[in-house]
């Protein structure tokens, strides 16, 4: 007896080539700043003054402030999830569709994102170019899967021109 699927295979294929995606609250954007800061009080001491010590344990005592809060794997709460396809429309909850434009990077400390506004999710881009948004989303805030998964279609979405 041959059962039938309740599912046809294109609506399938199109649930698989989505991406849901977290972004999570990350460390490394206060580790930044925080170091900006040290660095900035440490050149103040050592170039207005002779306190070469006191900068060398104010940034030593910092590194070491600075690698107990990596090494502290707490579960950060999600900051916000969108909708990516292979082609690069990004869907925030599924009212706003923003086309991943093909000058957004990636490296090995995040992904730049220019993102540009769609009227709709048929990927009618608006000529006006107001509505770009830039962002910098940590690689510490995505996991290891969806970090892949923006890389690959960023690097896609540059092979195609």
């Amino acid at each position: 007896m041959k059962t039938t699927n309740l599912t046809p295979w294109c609506n399938l294929f199109s649930t698989a080539s989505k991406y849901s995606i977290e972004v999570k609250k990350s460390r490394y954007k206060l580790l930044i700043y925080s170091s900006v800061v040290v660095f900035l009080i440490a050149s103040v001491l050592v170039f207005f003054t002779y306190a070469y010590y006191a900068a060398l344990v104010i940034t030593v005592c910092s590194f070491l402030f600075f690698g107990i809060l990596l090494a502290n794997k707490d579960n950060p709460a999600v900051v916000a999830r969108f909708e990516l396809d292979n082609k690069g429309l990004c869907s925030f909850d599924g009212v706003h569709y923003y086309q991943l434009l093909i000058n957004s990077r990636f490296s090995f400390f995040g992904c730049w994102l220019n993102l540009q506004y769609c009227s709709d999710n048929t990927r009618y881009k608006t000529n006006n170019n107001d509505t770009v948004k830039r962002v910098f989303i940590f690689r510490d805030s995505l996991c290891e899967g969806d970090f892949s998964r923006i890389s690959n279609i960023i690097s896609q979405l540059n092979h195609l021109d």
